[in-house]
């Protein structure tokens, strides 16, 4: 992962901007950043100091809810780099895998799997914890 592009936030510029997984202001958010890897052709974010126990269902696991936040952020994100379109999620199928304990580094990683008419993009989403899939997700989303 030498290779890796930092994706900026266009929409930090945007009044009223205050997205709960990407705004860098949101008091409660989770203030992802995105980076686009070349090599293997799509997105990443790093989760160097996991997720707060805040967000947890059970105690020290996280809620599946905030786990499915960040892969349809990624999911997003990887659309977005490629053709600087919105594009707002239709259908999200998420496989919980193992347990996500709260507080532990992680990387979601998002990847463009197909593109019909130039107007749906279907994705996969990934919840690594040292490169061990803890989550899967598939998502199609439509362009507005």
């Amino acid at each position: 992962m030498q290779n890796l592009i930092k994706i900026e936030n266009p929409f930090t510029k945007l009044e009223g901007y205050n997205c709960f997984g990407c705004s860098p202001t949101h008091e409660h958010g989770l203030k992802l950043n995105f980076f686009y890897n070349p090599d293997e052709d799509c997105v990443i974010s790093f989760l160097e100091n996991g997720i707060n126990n805040e967000m947890s269902g059970f105690p020290n696991i996280v809620h599946g809810g905030i786990q499915s936040l960040i892969l349809d952020e990624i999911m997003f994100w990887i659309i977005y780099h490629k053709y600087k379109t919105i594009a707002v999620t239709a259908t999200m199928n998420i496989k919980f895998k193992k347990p996500l304990r709260t507080n532990e580094k992680i990387i979601a990683k998002g990847i463009l799997k197909e593109v019909l008419r130039d107007k749906i993009f279907k994705t996969e989403g990934y919840l690594l914890k040292d490169n061990e899939v803890l989550c899967i997700a598939e998502a199609t989303y439509i362009k507005t």
